[in-house]
């Protein structure tokens, strides 16, 4: 699932939804798909999309299900997803969501930590990739102090692996 932006405000009468956070590369979504909303994919609702525009700095969504403010209201600050495979983007540009599957490795050891199998999209903060490891789930953050390369044709990132990140693993348990 992609990230397609957050529910910001009602544009209209009729539940027209304003997103704000889009990712920039993300031009239109085909009409007539499923989307996700809520505060991750996991735990969200189901929806159908009529239709997704764009306009200078803000882009705007219309729900089939949806069809007043009210509505619109209620799914406030909650996040919007879709399959990627609904996504028109800008040519040349990865969306975030091309890094789930993707192993991370450990670049000093060369070690395999594990896969990535869900973003988190942290406002006012860094984005989050969660990685499923065989001790339980990492949560990586995606900072420049972090991320050391990408190879997406590999599916492959190296990661600065931070003191003190692996040890979130042994305090979940």
């Amino acid at each position: 699932m992609q990230y397609i932006g957050t529910v910001s405000s009602s544009r209209g009468l009729k539940g027209e939804i304003v997103l704000k956070d889009v990712p920039e590369n993300i031009n239109t979504i085909i009409g007539g798909t499923k989307i996700l909303i809520g505060y991750s994919a996991k735990f969200s609702q189901e929806y159908t999309l009529d239709y997704f525009t764009k306009s200078n700095r803000k882009s705007f969504v219309k729900l089939g299900e949806i069809n007043s403010e009210k509505d619109i209201m209620e799914l406030k600050e909650k996040g919007m997803f879709t399959d990627t495979e609904n996504i028109i983007k800008e040519e040349n540009q990865d969306l975030c969501d091309d890094i789930v599957g993707v192993k991370i490795i450990d670049d000093k050891s060369g070690q395999e930590i594990g896969i990535v199998t869900e973003l988190w999209y942290v406002r006012g903060s860094n984005d989050v990739w969660l990685v499923k490891t065989p001790n339980g789930e990492l949560p990586i953050p995606v900072t420049c102090e972090v991320i050391v390369s990408k190879n997406l044709a590999e599916s492959i990132v190296r990661i600065n692996l931070i003191d003190g990140l692996i040890d979130l693993l042994d305090a979940g348990s």
